[in-house]
Formats: C-alpha cells, structure tokens, sequence
C-alpha cells in the first residue's frame, strides 16, 4: 500500500484480528507510527478473544494511554471467558464507576455464575447503577441453574428472592422480555406449588 493513514491501519489490523491471525495483526500494530483508541481497541479484542492471548491483550491494555469502556468490557469479557473471574473483578474494581455499564457488569455476573459463585454475582447486580432485560433474565437464571426453588424458598435462602425479582422485573420489562419473565416466574411459582 503505497500511502497508509490512520484508516487503512486500522483495516488492516482488524481484518487480522477477524480473521484470527493475532500474530500478523501485532506486526502491523507494532509498525504503526501513531495508534489511536481504535486501533488499541481492535488489538486488545483480538487477545481477548483467544484464551491464551488474555495475559497478552491485558499486557497491551496496561499500555495503553487513553482506556475507554469499550476496552474495559473487552478484558473483564476475556478474563471471564478464561475462567480468571478474581482477575475481571480486579479490572472491574479499578474502573470508573460511571463506565460500570450493564455489558461489564452482567460479564462479571456471569462469569461468577459460571463458576457457581451466586453471592458475588448477586454482590454486583446489587451494586449495578443500570440493569436491562439482561442482567435480569441473568440473574434469574443464576438462581434458578444454583437450584434454589428445590424446597419451596430455596435451600440456600435464595428461592424467594429470585421469585420476588421475576415479578419485580415484569413491572420494567416490555415484548418478548415480559414473555420469557412471565415463562420464567410461572414456572418458580410452579415448583413453589407443588413443593408445598
């Protein structure tokens, strides 16, 4: 290419990185003269998205001059896809609380989920500023996969919690949310029925 600018960089090191090539994408990231967010952006998600290239992508984030919201929910989304859900909440506690969105947030919920660590994820739904349709039906699903409506309110002390969030939350939720929230509390109060 016989000009490159700030635009034909980017598209180069994200055809890289779409194409899975995280190697070629670096080359061509190192021989930048100049990188704006966009281009970190694009070369942090390609680490982030391949588990062995976490530690690299979180290497690269640390160097970064100017973070964004977009990066952090990259790395807490790569952390928790690694399983390294102590190392997302790290990441997490040390962003500004304004850029704690509901797409870092429900990350974090759901790699402690996934790990079967209800309390911490209940810990950062509590503390979310704004909750959408995903984080609830999150939620919702955490207590009902931790097996809390077996015995009625739950053998952990959860079940009449997340029933009251199911029908707290159909109150706020509009279309196909309501349904899968209606489906969802229907069946909770279901168990709570038959287990009586």
């Amino acid at each position: 290419m016989p000009i490159k600018n700030v635009v034909s960089w980017i598209a180069m090191v994200s055809a890289y990185v779409e194409n899975w090539d995280i190697g070629n994408a670096r080359k061509v990231f190192d021989e930048m003269p100049e990188r704006n967010v966009a281009l970190w952006n694009a070369m942090i998600m390609g680490y982030m998205r391949e588990k062995s290239g976490v530690d690299k992508g979180f290497e690269l984030f640390g160097l970064m001059p100017e973070r964004n919201a977009v990066m952090y929910a990259y790395v807490i989304t790569g952390f928790v896809r690694s399983a390294r859900v102590d190392k997302a909440r790290e990441v997490y506690d040390g962003m500004c609380r304004e850029w704690r969105d509901p797409f870092c947030s429900n990350a974090l919920m759901n790699g402690y989920l996934k790990m079967g660590r209800l309390e911490d994820a209940v810990r950062v739904y509590e503390e979310m500023m704004v909750k959408n349709v995903v984080s609830w039906s999150t939620m919702v699903d955490g207590y009902m996969k931790a097996s809390c409506f077996e015995d009625g309110f739950g053998q952990n002390g959860y079940g009449k919690e997340a029933l009251e969030l199911q029908w707290a939350l159909m109150g706020r939720a509009s279309g196909w949310s309501l349904i899968i929230l209606r489906f969802l509390a229907l069946e909770s109060l279901d168990s709570l029925v038959l287990d009586a």
